[in-house]
């Protein structure tokens, strides 16, 4: 149930990227990065042990610009830890 949850979190991230943030913004293509990062590391159903730093990165990375995006990243991190990972 919890792996689900992440993967309606991510699939939000990606709706919330395509939404608000333009395709000449220069930070685009690295969301969009991190979102098929994400995709390919929940896709492999393996322990996400790697997962919860990189999102705890990303959301410093982006707090201040993208404050909606690091809304959802915050709630991935949240759900991770609830999972005990």
């Amino acid at each position: 149930m919890p792996l689900l949850r992440i993967k309606h979190l991510i699939s939000d991230l990606k709706q919330e990227i395509s939404d608000s943030v333009p395709p000449e913004d220069q930070t685009r293509s690295r969301l969009d990065a991190i979102v098929s990062e994400m995709e390919a590391e929940v896709a492999t159903e393996s322990p996400l042990v790697a997962l919860p730093e990189k999102v705890s990165d990303w959301v410093k990375e982006y707090e201040a610009t993208h404050p909606k995006v690091t809304r959802i990243l915050n709630d991935i991190a949240t759900t991770l830890s609830n999972m005990g990972i």
